[in-house]
């Protein structure tokens, strides 16, 4: 239901601005880790953009397939695939636990997962609650806290080769949202001080605590 909604609702209103500024970066991110001749899978689509990119991109690289709905795939690949793409499928899956269970079955020895999701201990997340515009169901089924994320990524055998938050919306998401009588309202418009928003983005990012996630896991044997 969450990738229906995603599809009609979201992503035929926004699709060139997710391919230039979600879709391109990711792919410019997890490709410095690919080797020649990878077997790329995507696990759970929520729209054609970022196959139709990576097929583009890795035509002569890599070989790319997705798998709209790994659980109803009949045979799923088993030890096959080097790398998987989940870009943002913890976030309006039903069962995150199932896609990484299926997910270690089909990778390789040392297979490489590349992942996003919505932090719910991301600062603006935190601050602004079931307030947040950008967190709502059925667009977000789940919302992983960093240590529900990081017991979910061991449990399902995996090792954690990178868990960093490079977000770059908290602050202007939050100034956007933030009622006239909150604190923060001083730091993020009335004190209209551009270098205190940069450096509080940045304090966010270093510290793992900008509610978008980008995930690189490796399995383990």
């Amino acid at each position: 239901a969450s990738r229906v909604y995603w599809n009609d609702n979201i992503w035929r209103h926004s699709e060139e601005s997710r391919i230039q500024k979600v879709i391109r970066p990711f792919l410019d991110w997890a490709e410095g880790s690919l080797h020649p001749k990878s077997r790329i899978g995507e696990f759970r689509a929520s729209h054609s953009g970022l196959s139709t990119e990576a097929s583009r991109r890795f035509k002569e690289f890599a070989s790319f397939e997705t798998y709209t709905s790994p659980a109803v795939v009949s045979p799923l690949p088993k030890n096959t695939l080097d790398a998987i793409f989940l870009l943002d499928v913890f976030d309006r899956s039903e069962n995150p636990t199932e896609v990484l269970k299926q997910a270690h079955a089909s990778l390789t020895s040392g297979g490489l997962v590349f992942a996003t999701c919505t932090l719910s201990t991301g600062f603006d997340v935190l601050v602004m609650g079931q307030n947040h515009s950008g967190v709502f169901p059925p667009d977000r089924l789940n919302c992983l806290s960093f240590e529900g994320a990081v017991q979910l990524f061991e449990r399902t055998g995996f090792e954690i080769v990178e868990f960093s938050t490079p977000g770059a919306l908290d602050v202007s998401s939050l100034q956007a949202q933030i009622s006239k009588d909150h604190w923060l309202n001083y730091w993020l418009n009335e004190r209209d001080d551009e270098n205190l928003h940069t450096d509080l983005q940045n304090f966010l990012q270093a510290h793992r605590l900008s509610s978008k996630a980008r995930i690189q896991l490796k399995k383990r044997e």
